[in-house]
């Protein structure tokens, strides 16, 4: 990632923002959250995880993903995206989609697979 936001000026001057780097880093921000999600539904499929255990995964899966953005951040977020939150409120019920798509279809092919479909 690549740091579109400068240093903060003490005197209150507005922060100065690169547009095109910022969008970069979203950008990648969201192609890692859809392979996780991907990933984390495939798993969910196979391990035959249904209902309540399959939601609770994928929120586990959400909040593990946002450290890890966090922690590639250098655990400075607001250094290369507008807000902090980016990394933790955005992104949810989209990777949900991406998320159940994976899993629904993984699970369906391994129960099929085994014979008990």
């Amino acid at each position: 990632m690549q740091a579109p936001v400068a240093t903060d000026d003490p005197a209150g001057a507005p922060r100065q923002v690169d547009g095109a780097t910022l969008k970069l880093n979203l950008h990648q921000l969201e192609n890692f959250r859809t392979s996780l999600y991907v990933v984390a539904g495939m798993t969910a499929g196979v391990l035959g995880l249904t209902s309540l255990y399959g939601f609770g995964f994928y929120v586990l899966v959400y909040f593990f993903g946002a450290f890890l953005s966090h922690l590639k951040t250098g655990m400075n977020s607001s250094k290369y995206f507008l807000s902090p939150a980016t990394l933790y409120r955005d992104g949810l019920t989209g990777g949900f989609f991406t998320y159940v798509l994976f899993w629904t279809f993984l699970f369906g092919v391994v129960r099929h697979s085994d014979g008990r479909a």
